[in-house]
């Protein structure tokens, strides 16, 4: 199951999508800009497999940047932090955000750049690294820190979600064709799909 909830993890940055689609200054550039993504983001992960399974076989160390030798190792990890962080920022910010605008719905203050603005964005901020951090550090190992978030967070927003929303949004105890017979169940499928994993 683990197998599983890492393969969910690697493709959970949708949850970013929206948040992102709402600062956009052209909102039809969302589809391209997300088509493109997800090309390369599969391309990516697609070749990198393919490359590592390869060269290292069935023993991949996890993370899978461990298999190489100390030097290709060094240097993988240079090139991959940055992404790395750049990863964690981008989902940081969705949360910081998404509290920040709860914390200030209804007041001037929330666009502002005042001092109470600025602090309450960083007090919110330090909170959720430090409960990050905290998290990361009580599980050691690093394929348990993915399975754990996985089996928590991503694939719910990646499965059960997105399946109750569609269902919300379409089943009004209208009559059903059967296209819509076909929807209702493969949605239902997906909120008991993201309830297992």
């Amino acid at each position: 199951m683990v197998a599983i909830a890492n393969v969910v993890f690697a493709y959970a940055g949708h949850v970013a999508f929206f948040a992102f689609f709402s600062e956009l200054r052209d909102v039809r550039d969302y589809s391209r800009a997300l088509a493109l993504l997800q090309l390369s983001e599969m391309t990516l992960y697609i070749a990198t497999a393919v490359v590592i399974y390869v060269l290292v076989g069935k023993d991949v160390a996890s993370p899978s940047l461990n298999s190489v030798g100390p030097l290709f190792k060094k240097i993988s990890y240079g090139i991959a932090i940055p992404t790395i962080v750049i990863a964690g920022v981008v989902n940081a910010h969705v949360a910081v955000k998404s509290i920040y605008l709860r914390m200030f719905r209804g007041r001037n203050a929330m666009h502002s750049r005042s001092f109470s603005a600025i602090s309450l964005w960083a007090a919110v901020s330090a909170t959720l690294w430090f409960l990050a951090w905290v998290v990361a550090e009580s599980i050691p190992v690093f394929n348990d820190i993915l399975g754990l978030t996985s089996s928590l967070f991503a694939s719910w927003f990646t499965f059960s979600l997105p399946g109750m929303f569609w269902l919300h949004l379409n089943v009004h105890g209208r009559p059903l064709g059967w296209k819509q017979t076909i929807l209702i169940g493969f949605n239902c499928i997906n909120v008991i799909i993201g309830i297992a994993i």
